[in-house]
């Protein structure tokens, strides 16, 4: 008898929990929506396509560009418009031609993170470029990266995830 009560009372909390957790989501993709399109209509287009194309081109390197059009539809939508390839490269020979021209932008432990997470990874590094994959990026790739920055805490974070 207690048995099945303390069962009845473990699905009776799931089904709550459950049927809370949904009306939750449906509301806060709700919320989320109209915050989204108050910024869009009130802040974000009030800058004509020439700007944001300005801003694009002089602050955003190519290897953020997956990551700001990653954050919201407004942002895809507009590097989208501007014609810019949302790819993210992390070749031997990027990083000399950003190191050459002075670009080299720096990354946070957060960015290489979020790449981990979001890229494509194979294992091991492949140098060769007739060897490569084509849009794929090496697990080798990212540890080069932080050590091009010199970052110690992202190269341990990288040793300890990969």
């Amino acid at each position: 008898m207690v048995r099945e009560a303390k069962e009845n009372a473990i699905l009776v909390y799931d089904r709550a929990l459950s049927e809370t957790t949904q009306t939750f989501a449906k509301a806060w993709r709700s919320v989320c929506a109209g915050l989204q399109a108050k910024n869009e209509k009130e802040l974000l287009k009030k800058l004509p396509a020439e700007v944001w194309s300005k801003i694009v081109d002089e602050n955003v390197q190519q290897n953020d560009l997956l990551a700001l059009a990653s954050t919201c539809r407004f942002f895809r939508d507009t590097t989208g418009d501007l014609g810019k390839k949302l790819v993210t490269n992390l070749s031997e020979d990027h990083f000399l031609k950003l190191l050459k021209s002075g670009n080299v932008p720096p990354h946070s432990l957060d960015w290489f993170q979020w790449a981990s997470d979001t890229l494509e990874f194979l294992p091991g590094f492949d140098c060769d470029d007739e060897e490569r994959v084509e849009g794929v990026a090496y697990e080798g790739d990212l540890l080069n990266y932080a050590a091009f920055q010199g970052s110690v805490e992202i190269l341990r974070w990288l040793h300890e995830e990969k």
